[in-house]
Parts: C-alpha cells; sequence; structure tokens
C-alpha cells in the first residue's frame, strides 16, 4: 500500500500550501517586502514544495501564487547571498545563489500535476521565470511583466531567456530583453505570455481557481501524459540552453555595474 508524503514544511514560513479536492495551491510571500521578492532560501522552499507535489498522485492541478499585490519583482538584491554573488566573497556560497533560481524552476517545470501561476501586480526577473515555469497563466488586468536585469547590470538567469523565446517569440523576447520593455497582462495576452485575464476587480487566484476546477475535471492519466509529451517536445530542450545562462548570470553578477546597483537597493 501506497505510503502518503509527509506534509509539506516551509523553512522560511514563506511558502504555503493548502488543498482543495485534487487542487493545490501554493502561496509564497514575504509581508515584509513590498513587491514580494525571491530569495534563495525562498527559492529552496518553492523547489522543494513543486517536488513535494511531485510525490502527490491525488494533486492534478497546482496553482502558484506570490501575495494579495504583488506576484514578485524578482531576486532580492538585499540578500546576503547576493552580496556573496556579487563581491565574490563566498564561492560556494555564490554558486547556490547562482543555481538555486534554476534548480526551482526545472522543478516547477517538471512536477507531474499540471501548473498555472497567478498574477497579481508584477512579475518581473525572476519572478517572470518562475511565472514562465508554469504551464499556464492567470493575470489581474493590468499585471505588469518584464526583465530590469539589463538595467540592473546583470542577465537574467534560470533559463528565463530560452523559455521567453519559446513562449512569446524572438523580436518581443528582445525587447523585453534587451530594450526593457514591459506588458501589461493586456498586452501579454495575444503573444502567449498570458492565457486568461481576470477584470480589476476579480483576483488572479480567483480566475486561477476556476481554471483549475476545468482542469481538474479532466480524466487525470491523459492530463498528466499531455503534459509530459508537451514538455519533452518544448521544454526539455531548453534545459540545455539554460545551462549556459548559469556562467552568464555569475560573470554579469560579478561586474562593477550590478556591484554597484546590488547596494544601491541595499542601502534603500
Amino acid at each position: 500500500m501506497p505510503v502518503a508524503p509527509a506534509a509539506y514544511v516551509s523553512s522560511t514560513a514563506a511558502v504555503t500550501i493548502s488543498t482543495a479536492g485534487a487542487v493545490a495551491t501554493v502561496r509564497f510571500q514575504r509581508p515584509d517586502r513590498r513587491v514580494n521578492p525571491l530569495s534563495p532560501a525562498l527559492l529552496h522552499d518553492l523547489a522543494d514544495a513543486a517536488r513535494h507535489l511531485a510525490r502527490r498522485p491525488d494533486i492534478a492541478v497546482a496553482i502558484l501564487t506570490g501575495s494579495d499585490t504583488a506576484f514578485c519583482g524578482g531576486f532580492d538584491l538585499k540578500d546576503d547571498g547576493v552580496a556573496a554573488l556579487a563581491e565574490a566573497s563566498d564561492e560556494a556560497l555564490a554558486e547556490l545563489v547562482a543555481r538555486a533560481g534554476g534548480e526551482a524552476v526545472e522543478a516547477w517545470t517538471s512536477t507531474p500535476p499540471v501548473t498555472i501561476a497567478a498574477v497579481e501586480g508584477y512579475a518581473l526577473g525572476g519572478g517572470l521565470v518562475m511565472a514562465l515555469s508554469c504551464d499556464f497563466r492567470v493575470a489581474r488586468s493590468g499585471a505588469l511583466f518584464g526583465l530590469p536585469e539589463i538595467d540592473r547590470g546583470i542577465t537574467p538567469g534560470w533559463g528565463c531567456l530560452p523559455r521567453l523565446v519559446a513562449t512569446i517569440g524572438l523580436q518581443p523576447a528582445r525587447r523585453m530583453a534587451i530594450l526593457g520593455e514591459r506588458l501589461t497582462a493586456e498586452q501579454a495576452a495575444p503573444l502567449g505570455l498570458v492565457d486568461r485575464i481576470a477584470d480589476g476587480e476579480t483576483p488572479a487566484l480567483d480566475l486561477a481557481r476556476v481554471m483549475a476546477a476545468e482542469l481538474a475535471a479532466k480524466p487525470a492519466t491523459p492530463l498528466r501524459m499531455n503534459k509530459r509529451m508537451l514538455n519533452a517536445s518544448a521544454i526539455t530542450p531548453l534545459s540545455a540552453a539554460s545551462l549556459v545562462d548559469v556562467d552568464q548570470f555569475t560573470g554579469s553578477a560579478r561586474g562593477a555595474a550590478f556591484r554597484t546597483e546590488r547596494a544601491r537597493f541595499a542601502g534603500g
């Protein structure tokens, strides 16, 4: 007889999992930070949450959501681990920080349940790639998607650019990555970055739950098999390309421009 997996416990208390039938909702939030940034510890917990879901055959659909005001504004430039990465002061810690995001993204990409990102407010930088790691994205009207990394002196990491190009095409991805253009939910939808838009009065999570119920009503086995085959066709090749951006991300993080930007944010 199968043994039920142990209950999920977040090491930071920033990640919680709730379930309703075959639908799990994973929420990550840092009430002390307005744009809900990602720290290495939070990324570790998000990866663990995805692995926990992979051991739950009773879960058909998982919703990933941030705070009530922001999905995620990106990597936490105030985190001590980011300082170690930028200043090369601790090589072991720097490598853990550089890989933490990629591991979380891969865990969410490969977890068997079909996944939906419910986006409020900002999905920027690392927040954007966490949303891209999900199978679908639901956003409230006016939500903003973007890559501010170029103006921070760093490159997008965690397999962001290969996933973005696969989702919206090369030229729109160029505009986001090189020009720093941001897209509203309404602009992102025709490109395939957003699948459904909640009106201004409806939380994205509410609409994501409607979509999750629609998905959970489908036969569970083909639901998972279709996800696996689609990933094998489109996402798996991106994993190889993603290996390159670890070196790019680490190299740019040790440049003078990023050190300056990180110091400015850390002091703000």
